[in-house]
């Protein structure tokens, strides 16, 4: 098995991680990855902005998640609101 390649950071590789991707709302498969994008979250009914890396659909600009993208906008955002272990 292929070890997942690996970007600037630790962070992985577009071509790790853009295959399986499927915008939802456009049906292309072509993304580019924006490791500093602004995404909103809720947590405990508070507005938080993060900035976290994402997929963006190289047709419409929709932004979308790989899992370790997701894990690592749960992480970001549990720190901004003071939440994460020390």
């Amino acid at each position: 098995m292929r070890k997942a390649a690996r970007g600037c950071n630790g962070i992985p590789g577009i071509w790790a991680m853009a295959p399986k991707l499927i915008c939802p709302k456009c049906g292309n498969n072509a993304f580019r990855v924006d490791t500093n994008a602004a995404v909103g979250q809720e947590l405990n009914g508070r507005q938080i902005v993060v900035s976290s890396p994402v997929m963006v659909c190289r047709k419409c600009g929709n932004q979308s998640l790989t899992t370790w993208q997701a894990d690592e906008l749960a992480r970001l955002t549990k720190k901004a609101a003071g939440m994460q272990k020390r």
